[in-house]
């Protein structure tokens, strides 16, 4: 069974996989060839170099990053293949759908994604998947 996660502020696991990608993604930012762009982050548009997945030996993270700064991530196993276009497909058709488009939801406000369409579709769709 999947794991899905839905919580900005979550278990130690997901603030150390934070962690990583935030440091990958520095890191991927300062040996990419220079682009004259000095800052790169919310708002920068498609400025900077980004990492979409690092694979391990047990494992594949794949990450989407919106350019209002949401992260999607997924972590599969080695045979799932490129799953980056579910994770595009996760933001554009459900998250959007569901949250973004939710009268009562407050990204300044709220920690915690407890929308039940949203995590209904969500699960739906993922379980749904051949590598799942």
């Amino acid at each position: 069974m999947a794991h899905v996660c839905i919580t900005k502020s979550g278990t130690e696991m997901e603030r150390l996989l934070f962690g990583l990608l935030f440091s990958l993604k520095e890191f991927v930012n300062k040996i990419a060839p220079s682009s004259g762009h000095e800052e790169c982050g919310i708002g920068s548009f498609g400025k900077c170099e980004s990492l979409h997945r690092y694979q391990t030996d047990t494992y594949i993270c794949h990450q989407y990053e919106t350019s209002s700064g949401f992260r999607f991530i997924l972590l599969s196993d080695t045979h799932s293949g490129d799953l980056s276009s579910v994770l595009r497909h996760i933001y554009t058709n459900i998250f959007v759908a569901y949250v973004m488009n939710n009268p009562l939801y407050d990204p300044h406000r709220i920690k915690t994604i407890d929308n039940q369409l949203f995590q209904a579709h969500l699960l739906q769709y993922l379980e749904g998947l051949p590598c799942y």
